[in-house]
């Protein structure tokens, strides 16, 4: 996934509609600085004028694996430092899992195209968007827009 894309307005509308909801008024949310203080780096960071919306956190991956995994974790907590409210994380991952049981560890939202991990206590939500979940979405009669994405 093209950063250039995710910093399109559409795009960003599209996505803080998706995750954040009708709360969320269009053209809200901005890009953010992905820069953090331990040098790492992060995809895509939007933070909303609106100081009550939480931060949305966005990584593209190719695999999914635990390193993977504990890096968002790390940057989640960056998000955290920096503006004191836990981001919504997004993972759009571009190939699969690294072993088919690790996938297994994620469920499915209510939303049907996104994969959902247990992120208590480092983010307010964490999705994956993958394409396995996007193609079992497409069989919907309401599709959601963010689906083409995955």
């Amino acid at each position: 996934m093209n950063k250039l894309l995710l910093s399109e307005p559409k795009i960003i509308n599209l996505i803080v509609r998706s995750l954040v909801g009708a709360d969320a008024p269009p053209d809200s949310y901005s890009v953010a600085q992905t820069e953090w203080p331990d040098g790492s780096r992060s995809d895509m960071l939007y933070v909303s004028q609106i100081d009550t919306l939480p931060p949305i956190l966005i990584e593209c991956q190719y695999y999914v694996n635990q390193d993977f995994m504990l890096r968002l974790i790390q940057y989640a907590s960056n998000v955290y430092r920096r503006y004191k409210m836990m981001p919504i994380v997004l993972a759009i991952v571009t190939k699969s899992f690294s072993k088919a049981k690790f996938q297994d560890e994620f469920t499915t939202s209510k939303d049907g195209f996104l994969l959902g991990a247990d992120c208590k206590f480092w983010a307010k939500k964490c999705f994956l968007l993958t394409a396995d979940a996007v193609s079992n979405h497409f069989q919907q009669e309401t599709l959601n827009p963010m689906a083409a994405l995955g």
